[in-house]
């Protein structure tokens, strides 16, 4: 059988199990859609703050060789998937 992800033959014995999906939660995307534009955009720019400073700390752990910059540089292409120019 043809996996569609990574373009392999699999026998029925490798087929790799089906992806989980997790459970839509109707009751929180209710409760967003009642929030103000303003107030989703507080808590979006909220969570993307962070992001960022949860991603700066793991990565300056990781790699305490790298500038600040360096760290910077890398957190926001991989929070924002850009790079800002230095």
């Amino acid at each position: 059988m043809l996996c569609m992800e990574t373009n392999s033959i699999h026998s029925e014995e490798e087929r790799p199990s089906p992806p989980q999906h997790e459970t839509i939660n109707w009751q929180l995307i209710e409760a967003i859609r009642q929030l103000s534009l303003p107030e989703k955009n507080k808590r979006a720019f909220a969570a993307a703050d962070f992001a960022l400073r949860q991603k700066r700390l793991i990565l300056a752990e990781e790699h305490p060789d790298w500038t600040a910059d360096e760290v910077m540089q890398t957190v926001r292409r991989l929070v924002y998937g850009v790079s800002v120019p230095t």
